[in-house]
Order: C-alpha cells, then sequence, then structure tokens
C-alpha cells in the first residue's frame, strides 16, 4: 500500500546531514517552484507466536522501506547537492564513487 504526500507552492528546501559532513547544520539546498510528491511504500510483516500450535499471527508489523521525494529544483547549490548525492550513497569519497566495502 503506498501513501502519497504533497508539499504545494514554492519552498525553499532545506537538507541536513551528519554532524561531520559539510551539510552538518541545516543547509539551503535550492528553490523548488512545482509542488514536491512525497511517496512512502510501506511493508507489512505477519509477526507469529507458535506457543499453541498455531499459525495465527499474532500481530502485523507495518515497517516503512521506501520514500521516494520528487521536487523540481529550479535554483540550487551544486556543492550541497554533490554532499547530498555522497550521503545517499553512504558515504563515498566523492561524487560517483562508491563507499569502501
Amino acid at each position: 500500500m503506498a501513501r502519497g504526500y504533497q508539499i504545494n507552492g514554492e519552498s525553499m528546501i532545506y537538507v541536513k546531514g551528519r554532524s561531520d559532513s559539510a551539510i552538518g547544520t541545516l543547509t539551503q539546498l535550492g528553490l523548488t517552484v512545482d509542488p514536491i510528491e512525497v511517496s512512502m511504500e510501506f511493508r507489512q510483516l505477519e509477526v507469529q507466536v507458535n506457543a499453541a500450535g498455531g499459525v495465527i499471527p499474532n500481530d502485523i508489523q507495518q515497517l516503512l522501506a521506501a520514500c521516494m521525494i520528487t521536487m523540481n529544483l529550479v535554483h540550487f547549490d551544486r556543492s550541497v547537492l554533490d554532499v547530498c548525492l555522497q550521503e545517499s550513497i553512504g558515504g563515498s569519497p566523492a561524487v560517483g564513487q562508491m563507499p569502501h566495502a
């Protein structure tokens, strides 16, 4: 089941990374004029208790599996965007490189 949110109007986008990164404090990424769409995908997992020999789920656990944020930036800071890309890959040493295993 997917659930979506939409943030209407023009917005200034702020990002914050790890405290030891170049965006360790709240930093302006850029300006968007179109609506921002946030789509989250959840996964349900049955928590089964087999104390009485049955297979009926005791509870349903809901986990956030993925989140897709779509926005159209009209003005943005390329250096801040590069740090965001590095953070999204797991702290890679440079843009376009993979982090060490």
